[in-house]
């Protein structure tokens, strides 16, 4: 049953990711797609074909599976969070760059292409981290707030009230 609730969270994971993914590619169409056209095969005024939502699917599950490795205790018991994020990020960045390559999301002797990559990439990696840091402080806050109250608790049981 274990595995099957491990399972369970990993593709709800992945469809999370896979969400993510989907969205700022419409975003970024939106916004850009008919200019990007010349040099991408995900971006462009006819939208994702089925073969690019498979490749974002195939995408969602090579990063989920590199959270589970890097940011879970499942494969690596000891290292700071701090290296298992930059190993993660690298690792994200090369598995990207080996389906750019692979599928011909854009030409890749193209400079100009490249930067837009890099930069749309600096730019989802800070907003994930500004997310998770907010998400993690509001946590933090919780279980401070948990740990406040079962200390009152323990207390008030320890002096017999």
């Amino acid at each position: 049953m274990k595995e099957r609730v491990g399972l369970i969270k990993f593709f709800d994971q992945m469809a999370r990711c896979f969400m993510v993914a989907l969205l700022i590619i419409a975003i970024t169409g939106a916004w850009g797609g008919e200019k990007a056209q010349w040099a991408s095969t995900i971006l462009g005024a006819r939208g994702l074909s089925y073969g690019g939502i498979f490749q974002v699917a195939i995408l969602s599950f090579i990063m989920t599976s590199m959270q589970y490795v890097f940011l879970t205790e499942c494969w690596i018991k000891k290292m700071s969070y701090a290296k298992r994020i930059i190993l993660f990020m690298s690792t994200i960045f090369i598995a990207i760059t080996i389906l750019v390559a692979w599928w011909g999301w854009f030409p890749i002797d193209s400079g100009l292409a490249w930067l837009g990559f890099i930069v749309s990439y600096i730019v989802s990696l800070l907003i994930s981290m500004f997310i998770f840091s907010v998400i993690f402080k509001s946590r933090e806050k919780e279980y401070e707030r948990l740990l406040t109250a079962y200390q009152k608790k323990q207390e008030v049981e320890r002096n017999g009230h």
